[in-house]
């Protein structure tokens, strides 16, 4: 690079140097950062607003505060209820899976209390655990299987 090329890079750096100077205070110098009212139609220092939404806020806390512990205390008491809830519930989901029993069904549900179970029935049948319809399936597919045998043995025979 030339001597005037570099001359002309150190002049527009230092120009852009000063002009950013010039930008970031006029940009300071416009807002009043001050704790200071207003005065003759002026607006106050930019702390006062800050300062009175502050004071506004914690005017107000108390209050949040005290409900937040009424609920809290709520709160604890409903997890306790719902956790009572749910070991039933999964002693209940728990009955649909294993043993040999009729599967019960609610009958009546009303919110906030645990419902009322009746026996169920599809079709006038009693509705039984997954297990008792895996033992039958398996039952079906065993006979169905030795049934296929005796008839594939009667045509081999038919075929001789």
């Amino acid at each position: 690079m030339t001597f005037i090329g570099k001359l002309f890079v150190m002049i527009n750096l230092a120009l852009s140097l000063l002009m950013a100077a010039t930008a970031f205070g006029l940009f300071v110098g416009g807002i009043d950062w001050s704790d200071k009212a207003g005065k003759d139609g002026q607006p106050g220092g930019r702390l006062v607003a800050l300062q009175a939404d502050i004071k506004g806020v914690l005017e107000r806390l108390p209050v949040a505060e005290k409900t937040w512990k009424a609920d809290r205390t709520d709160l604890f008491v409903y997890e306790d209820k719902r956790r009572a809830e749910r070991l039933w519930t999964d002693a209940e989901m728990a009955k649909l899976v294993g043993g040999k029993e009729q599967i019960s069904a609610v009958e009546t549900a009303t919110p906030g209390t645990r419902p009322t179970m009746a026996p169920a029935e599809v079709f006038g049948k009693p509705l039984m655990t997954s297990e008792v319809y895996d033992e039958r399936l398996l039952a079906h597919q065993k006979e169905n299987n030795t049934t296929r045998v005796e008839l594939e043995k009667k045509v081999a025979e038919d075929e001789v």
